[in-house]
């Protein structure tokens, strides 16, 4: 049986009713890896206005608001966001069109707790940014990759070929947890079952966590025009740490749940009988907002991440290899700034007190502005390390918004945010 919360930026309605799980800033932050510092690439973060640059448990907890339908979610929840890279240098961002993440109870016969709520103070990540290869027999690696809707389907790499139903960065998190340790740097507080979903947890980690799945969805298909223009016409997009393969996807995830009720959630709601809506769960309370309005904080750092950059964010150069990538650029580092959490219908890059809204260049300005530039295109060859075997598709649908694609169908599920 699965515990799920699923949303669609467009606001759409899906078959079986879902919640919306909306970005609440974009910036360089990255709290666990980069407490208190400017992060080393941009992150699209989803949750609690309470995340910053050195946000901990008791901060998420205060949060002014939450992004997500489930009112007793404060938690962080971040993965790199996609770039498109023109044939001069330069990016734009590509438009996130919803967000999906599922809280799924997976269990084996020889698990020796039951499903267990992620406790106060608990971090973790999935994944690595500087990775540029696939590792088959890595249960990490076949724990994440990209779902190429309307195309071919599901991969470890960013797919070449068009996804009219949307692209989807995925990310499935360790559910096995060695019971003592919050967080530690290495990771090893954490462990993937073997065979990844319901096999069993190692001896050094016998805590059985609710498993944690991201799929964030992208709108590639308003692209395809303007391949001709893209650095490599063949596969032009990139995540915010320089990835043009896809292998270094990652995400990052800071619990902001009290874990009685989220405990609770899960021990009263997670049944087969109880239908998958945030309503008919008693423990869990929907968040209210104004009407077409989401809860959304201005970024704590200066720097700008969206409209054309002539740079991704921070020393992330685009690189095919993981030898090339580097330590360090010598750049400056960008200030911080107070931040200001408001509801508004879209997050600015940076505060200003009479602008609550983001400047996106249209489509049709990107093609006027770098139709005349004369810079070749690179014509570095680009080579995937499939590894032998491809990780097999989810075991089960993500839903998008109306205009991306098919619904959630979930018969066990409960939709929380």
């Amino acid at each position: 049986m699965r515990l799920s919360c699923a949303a669609a930026l467009t606001g759409a309605l899906l078959t079986n009713p879902v919640q919306a799980f909306f970005t609440v800033v974009q910036e360089r932050a990255d709290p666990i890896i980069s407490p208190g510092a400017v992060a080393g690439h941009v992150h699209t973060i989803m949750g609690g206005s309470g995340v910053s640059p050195n946000s901990t448990y008791l901060e998420l907890q205060r949060s002014e608001c939450t992004s997500c339908d489930a009112n007793a979610d404060m938690s962080a929840y971040w993965i790199p966001p996609l770039y498109f890279q023109w044939m001069n240098g330069s990016f734009s961002p590509v438009e996130q069109t919803s967000t999906t993440i599922f809280f799924t109870g997976r269990t084996n016969a020889s698990d020796v707790t039951g499903l267990t709520a992620f406790p106060e103070g608990f971090r973790m990540l999935a994944g690595s940014p500087n990775l540029r290869e696939f590792n088959s027999s890595d249960l990490q690696a076949n724990a994440i990759g990209w779902h190429c809707f309307g195309g071919g389907g599901y991969t470890p790499w960013i797919p070449s070929q068009d996804c009219p139903g949307g692209l989807s960065s995925e990310v499935r998190f360790p559910s096995c947890w060695n019971g003592k340790d919050l967080y530690l740097p290495d990771q090893a507080h954490v462990a993937y079952p073997d065979y990844n979903k319901n096999g069993s947890c190692p001896s050094t980690h016998s805590t059985r966590l609710v498993e944690l799945f991201y799929a964030i969805h992208w709108n590639v298909s308003n692209w395809n025009q303007l391949r001709p223009m893209a650095m490599n016409a063949t596969q032009p997009f990139v995540t915010s740490n320089g990835d043009p393969l896809g292998y270094g996807l990652h995400g990052d995830f800071q619990n902001g749940w009290k874990a009685d009720i989220l405990q609770s959630a899960i021990d009263t709601c997670l049944i087969p009988e109880t239908p998958n809506v945030l309503d008919k769960c008693s423990v869990l309370e929907r968040t209210e907002r104004p009407l077409g309005q989401f809860c959304r904080k201005t970024p704590d750092i200066d720097e700008d991440v969206t409209g054309t950059l002539e740079t991704l964010p921070g020393c992330n150069p685009v690189t095919y290899e993981a030898s090339d990538i580097p330590h360090s650029c010598h750049l400056p580092t960008p200030a911080f700034v107070p931040a200001k959490v408001y509801y508004g219908s879209g997050a600015p890059h940076k505060f200003n007190a009479a602008l609550y809204r983001e400047i996106i260049p249209s489509f049709g300005s990107h093609a006027q502005e770098h139709h005349m530039l004369s810079s070749p295109p690179r014509t570095k060859k680009i080579v995937h390390r499939r590894g032998r075997v491809a990780p097999a598709p989810h075991a089960f649908d993500v839903g998008r918004g109306q205009s991306t694609g098919p619904a959630v169908t979930l018969s066990d599920d409960l939709v929380m945010q």
